[in-house]
């Protein structure tokens, strides 16, 4: 029987379905409204008490039946959300608006939990993986400091991505590629006229186009889609002066091109948008970088701590058990 570490600790949730998160959060609070009345709801797995030297915080801003709700948990409500949600709920106004939030989330939370959502399935597996990675957060990736980045590999990760940091405008194209001039001619025409008259989405519309007409596979797989001109070092796929010639001629006032004739057939290009240029040296750049750094730091260390408890719980994984549940039919795995 082979054993291997293979995945087994699904930690890390990167976008559950809105549904199962809501519910998830339900299970966290509401299972103790009456016994904990301080934490109705919330995203905290353990309640947080009100800081009580500060007299704001004893003073109720709103009750739900008997429940009072402090402005104190309010404040602390919002300071365990992202800081660019802070920054935009400083004046009295806007507090005002995420105590009416925060009240009408509370209320769906409270007629979801008599609902009996909170013995969901889904609901409880949705609440462990978020616990599960709320605990990788606070024990691993609070760990890893901006400190902690060498400025030597500040400076070799601003080499590698000079041109990242260091680029001209660029113009970002699609095309239709045609086997014959006479088709890619009346389809020129067609397009220009059809964007000329619509309300739709330019790009809608030139792709459409793309999925009925173009003869590049590869191209055809991307809506149309070839890249940025100017190339940049290494950036494909390659495409003939022609191309690159033309394109400098469209603007996103004359997005459609006329026909490119060149090698490869017969081509009609649309200016999909233009990329602003971008000049950063190292210390405009250091805080992207830097940021980048401890992503990847981070994950590193999630990675070994992941392991390590996989060691100490003995996890194992038997494959050919996996491959034989997998490939058998159903009748024969359950005999």
């Amino acid at each position: 029987m082979a054993y291997s570490n293979g995945g087994i600790l699904a930690c890390q949730v990167d976008s559950l379905v809105k549904n199962l998160t809501f519910l998830a959060i339900v299970a966290l609070g509401l299972a103790s409204w009456s016994c904990k009345p301080e934490r109705p709801t919330g995203v905290s797995v353990a309640p947080v008490e009100t800081k009580r030297e500060d007299p704001a915080a004893e003073v109720v801003v709103a009750r739900i039946n008997d429940r009072l709700i402090k402005f104190g948990e309010i404040e602390e409500r919002l300071e365990s959300l992202p800081v660019f949600v802070r920054v935009r709920h400083q004046t009295a106004e806007r507090k005002l608006e995420f105590v009416e939030s925060y009240l009408e989330y509370t209320v769906l939370a409270l007629d979801a939990q008599e609902r009996g959502y909170a013995k969901d399935g889904r609901v409880i597996q949705a609440l462990k993986d978020d616990i599960a990675e709320r605990w990788l957060r606070r024990t691993v990736d609070l760990s890893v400091k901006t400190s902690d980045i060498p400025e030597d590999a500040i400076t070799k990760a601003y080499e590698e991505r000079y041109l990242e940091f260091n680029r001209p405008e660029r113009h970002v194209v699609r095309q239709i590629l045609f086997s014959d001039y006479e088709t890619a001619y009346k389809l020129a025409y067609r397009i220009r006229k059809t964007i000329e008259t619509t309300d739709r989405s330019h790009v809608d519309v030139f792709k459409e186009f793309v999925d009925e007409w173009s003869v590049d596979p590869d191209s055809k797989a991307q809506g149309g889609l070839i890249g940025g001109f100017p190339r940049m070092a290494g950036e494909g796929p390659e495409m003939p002066p022609e191309v690159s010639q033309v394109v400098q001629t469209l603007s996103m006032y004359a997005r459609v091109s006329g026909v490119v004739a060149d090698a490869g057939g017969y081509r009609v290009l649309f200016l999909d948008s233009i990329e602003p240029a971008v000049s950063k040296n190292l210390d405009q750049a250091k805080g992207e970088i830097v940021s980048g750094l401890m992503k990847i730091e981070t994950a590193k260390l999630r990675r070994q701590y992941l392991d390590q408890l996989r060691k100490d719980f003995g996890v194992e994984v038997d494959e050919d058990a996996v491959r034989r549940a997998i490939e058998a039919p159903k009748s024969e795995v359950d005999n």
